[in-house]
């Protein structure tokens, strides 16, 4: 039982501890940072975490992690451009962004997959999700946050569709981490009136984004493999 746990511990400490990287690298890029062009440090640190990441990655993450770059830019745009949901400290995307949405994305798999984790998550399914359902409701309750219990709604429904996407409860909460750092270093800001609803800076809701893009990118990929095997004999 001992040997479990510390595997367990240590599994955690190896998988999570990488994500403490991200503030450094996005402090760069703060308001805080006194250093000009810090933003093209934040890149190069970035980039730098997408190759650790890709080296470590299976063939179908791999494919996975090039795919998002482009999809998840054409989606920043529509978010920040489009419908104004936040923007970036700068004014426009920063190259790091979407490079960074792939390694966030791989982190979470990669944590997901470990299989003491993956067991851990598995068992406790429920708690999590009810985790997940007391922070909404706190949220809506207590900080009027609409926006989120909207998305959370919209969580939910993609998680009782997917039974099988465990995943997503470990997408959910790097996602909150990240969201977090990064508006607290000031890198971007959520508006907290978009269209008729009120939210937070960040709003818990911002989760349901990457699990939206994670069931577009994964649709993506089968139907570009699918092109593939009938265009290559």
């Amino acid at each position: 039982m001992k040997t479990t746990a510390r595997t367990f511990n240590e599994t955690v400490f190896s998988k999570i501890g990488f994500l403490v990287c991200w503030i450094p690298v996005l402090y760069f890029d703060s308001a805080y940072s006194k250093i000009e062009g810090g933003v093209w440090i934040t890149c190069l640190l970035t980039a730098i975490l997408f190759v650790f990441q890709y080296k470590k990655a299976t063939l179908r993450l791999r494919l996975l992690m090039i795919l998002i770059v482009p999809l998840s830019y054409i989606g920043e745009l529509i978010s920040t451009e489009v419908l104004g949901l936040y923007a970036y400290r700068l004014g426009t995307v920063p190259l790091y962004i979407p490079i960074g949405h792939a390694v966030v994305y791989a982190s979470a798999c990669q944590i997901f997959l470990a299989e003491p984790i993956r067991k851990w998550v598995q068992i406790r399914r429920n708690k999590i999700l009810g985790a997940y359902a007391l922070l909404f409701l706190l949220v809506l309750l207590f900080l009027e946050d609409t926006l989120s219990a909207i998305m959370g709604a919209f969580l939910f429904w993609m998680l009782i569709k997917k039974r099988n996407h465990s995943i997503y409860l470990i997408i959910g909460w790097v996602v909150l981490y990240l969201e977090i750092i990064g508006t607290s270093l000031g890198n971007w800001a959520w508006d907290q009136n978009p269209f008729v609803f009120h939210t937070t800076n960040p709003p818990l809701g911002s989760v349901m984004i990457y699990v939206g893009g994670d069931a577009l990118l994964n649709k993506t990929l089968r139907i570009a493999l699918r092109i593939r095997g009938r265009l290559v004999p």
